[in-house]
Order: structure tokens, then C-alpha cells, then sequence
């Protein structure tokens, strides 16, 4: 039982950075802001982490697996070809938000922290793993052609994360929509599914 509450409290010292991190932003966020906001000790949150990186990583992490975890999870059921799309969609930003500027943050921090390069290779690697399971999936079906897939996930991860850095620069809807205009003829090009990938059928957000 005291494992279970410990856990729980770390969850909770998590959670909070989270929320933190989504309204004043990774890099502005400090030990005080979450000390102020649960309404606890410095040394009772270095209870549960040795410094604020760690505490910073792990909240990172969390935060980066559930984001997967949920994405994973509205694509349960779809076609690998609309899979595909709504992945895309999903990972080009609508807007830039708090949301957007998380990762962002991270991986500019990649740049010049190991710890963060680790977490950002780590989180990179299982969005590529996605993408590799629903091209396998399209193959295995005969939805598309046969392919090397993990080389066919790598480059589509690739065009669609140049994409969103893309939108970062320009956050319009025209930009947005090119965009996944020319994803969809990479995956095209790439995996010659059975009915070719159209992603005007999707209904996203108008920019702002």
C-alpha cells in the first residue's frame, strides 16, 4: 500500500509540472511555481526526485507516452491507409499552442542536454514504431503494395515532422492543408495502396 501511495504522489508532482509546463511554459517553469501550486515543500518534492531535470524528464516523459497512448487509441479499428492519414493530421500542428511549444522546448533543449536527446530519440523512435506497425498492418492486408516498412516509417515520419516544423514558421490553413496534401502523395507514391490516400476527406480545425 505505501508503494502504491509513493507512486501516486509522483504522479501527482507529475501531473502538476505538466499543467505548468502548459501554461507557463517548459523553460519558464521552476522549482517555486509547482512548490506554490501543490502547495507542498522544496524538499518535499525532492522526496520523490533527485534534482529539477530529472523531475522535468519524468514529467516529459509522462506526458509524451499518454499523448502516443491516446493517439493510439483513435486510430484502433481505421483502415492503415486512414490510420495513416489521421496520424499525419493529428501531428501537424493546427496551432501553435502550449501543447505544440512542449515539444518544441524539448527538443530545442536535445540540442545541448544528452538527457534530452535521449528522451527525444526514445519518443521519436515510438511514434516511428506506430507508423511501422500500420504499414505492416496495410501490408499484411494487402491494402498495400509490399514494402521495406521500416524504411517507408522512417521517411514518412520524417516529411511529416519537416511538415510541422514547416506550419511552426507559417500556421495557416492553406499551409496546413498543402501540407497533408503532400504527405498523402508521399504515402502514395510510397505504399501504392489499393484506393489512393485523400486527405480532403479530413475534417480539421480551421487555423488560427
Amino acid at each position: 500500500m505505501a508503494r502504491q501511495s509513493t507512486q501516486q504522489r509522483r504522479d501527482d508532482i507529475l501531473d502538476a509540472a505538466i499543467a505548468l509546463f502548459r501554461t507557463k511554459g517548459l523553460m519558464q517553469t521552476a522549482t517555486r511555481d509547482l512548490t506554490e501550486t501543490m502547495g507542498i515543500s522544496r524538499s518535499h518534492i525532492y522526496h520523490y526526485f533527485p534534482n529539477w531535470q530529472a523531475l522535468t524528464l519524468a514529467a516529459l516523459e509522462k506526458y509524451m507516452r499518454e499523448d502516443l497512448q491516446a493517439v493510439r487509441a483513435t486510430l484502433q479499428g481505421e483502415a492503415p491507409a486512414i490510420a495513416l492519414l489521421k496520424l499525419a493530421d493529428n501531428i501537424l500542428p493546427h496551432q501553435i499552442d502550449s501543447e505544440w511549444l512542449i515539444y518544441s522546448d524539448t527538443w530545442q533543449a536535445s540540442a545541448r542536454i544528452a538527457s534530452y536527446q535521449a528522451l527525444a530519440s526514445q519518443v521519436t523512435a515510438a511514434w516511428n514504431q506506430l507508423i511501422l506497425e500500420i504499414i505492416e498492418a496495410g501490408c499484411t492486408a494487402k491494402h498495400f503494395t509490399p514494402v521495406d516498412a521500416g524504411q517507408v516509417a522512417r521517411q514518412i515520419s520524417a516529411v511529416i515532422n519537416g511538415y510541422a516544423d514547416v506550419l511552426a514558421l507559417n500556421p495557416t490553413l492553406a499551409v496546413r492543408q498543402q501540407a497533408l496534401n503532400d504527405i498523402s502523395s508521399l504515402m502514395n507514391a510510397l505504399l501504392q495502396p489499393v484506393s489512393p490516400l485523400e486527405p480532403t476527406a479530413l475534417n480539421a480545425p480551421e487555423l488560427r
